[in-house]
């Protein structure tokens, strides 16, 4: 093989290589939406939005993650009250879920 021939295929060989490490990290991302109902570290309700595959992944994951809060900033989730699956339930919580309706999401 001469080098103009070997220069051609190495970066052919990359781009395979990249497309096909591209497709295995996308098949790898959790299919489920969660809404999570948080106590944040600030003592105050928090939202944390996310991807998971199952509610109770969605909670693991949302403690540590930043919370919108009522007063439009966000805060740290320290517990998980309840999670829902997008878009199909709502907040046990009216309260919350009328906070959650009005988000501009």
């Amino acid at each position: 093989m001469n080098s103009l021939m070997k220069s051609r295929i190495a970066p052919l060989a990359f781009a395979a290589l990249l497309a096909s490490s591209a497709s295995m990290a996308i098949d790898k991302l959790p299919q489920g939406e969660f809404a999570c109902q948080v106590e944040t570290r600030n003592n105050g309700a928090g939202l944390v939005l996310l991807q998971a595959n199952n509610k109770q992944e969605a909670k693991e994951a949302a403690i540590g993650l930043p919370a919108f809060t009522r007063m439009e900033g966000t805060a740290t989730a320290v517990e998980v009250k309840q999670c829902i699956v997008l878009p199909n339930e709502r907040f046990a919580d009216g309260a919350f879920q009328q906070f959650f309706d009005e988000l501009p999401l």
